[in-house]
């Protein structure tokens, strides 16, 4: 919670370790949290405990579930977020299904080890021109990325040790909120 304090817009709750049951438990905790101060909850992976918690939205990985059968089973209630790692998986993103895109990985990071060889920023351009979503950086994100990253029209990031894996994640939190608003003000 102190992430928020710091000005997180999101929250995506990620756990590959835990069951469908520990999701939802989780993720029925902590949505009521994110309700009070009104930012959305994402859960990853788990559809089922997406439908269940009411989460905002649910963000898929190209192995995971085909994000057609998840858009059936969502409709229009929640986000539907893809994952989407290189030019290819770029240019089969259909816009009638997706809401958002996730591009991964930015660069190397430790909290997914099973990444793609990191696509940087030029990489990074070049989905965001194929897929005319709106797109979130993913993957080894730091603050003096943020500029960067916005200036090449990515929409937003999605940040894990950076600020989870700081002493203080409401400074670190912070620490991004005012390098995005900086550059959103230019």
């Amino acid at each position: 919670m102190h992430a928020i304090k710091g000005g997180v817009t999101s929250v995506q709750l990620r756990d590959k370790n835990i069951s469908t049951k520990s999701m939802i438990k989780q993720g029925l905790v902590l949505k009521e949290k994110l309700q009070e101060k009104n930012i959305p909850l994402i859960i990853n992976d788990d559809l089922e405990a997406a439908i269940t918690i009411g989460a905002d939205g649910v963000h898929v990985g190209q192995s995971d579930m085909d994000v057609k059968d998840v858009r059936k089973e969502v409709g229009s209630m929640m986000l539907v977020g893809l994952s989407c790692e290189n030019i290819k998986q770029a240019e089969l993103i259909d816009r009638d299904i997706i809401d958002y895109v996730g591009i991964s990985p930015l660069f190397s990071t430790m909290t997914k080890n099973d990444h793609t060889l990191p696509i940087g920023f030029d990489g990074l351009s070049q989905i965001i021109s194929l897929t005319r979503l709106p797109c979130v950086a993913i993957g080894g994100v730091k603050v003096h990325h943020c500029i960067e990253i916005f200036s090449r029209g990515a929409v937003g990031v999605a940040v894990i040790s950076g600020i989870c894996g700081q002493n203080d994640p409401k400074l670190a939190a912070t620490a991004y909120s005012k390098q995005i608003a900086n550059y959103q003000r230019t």
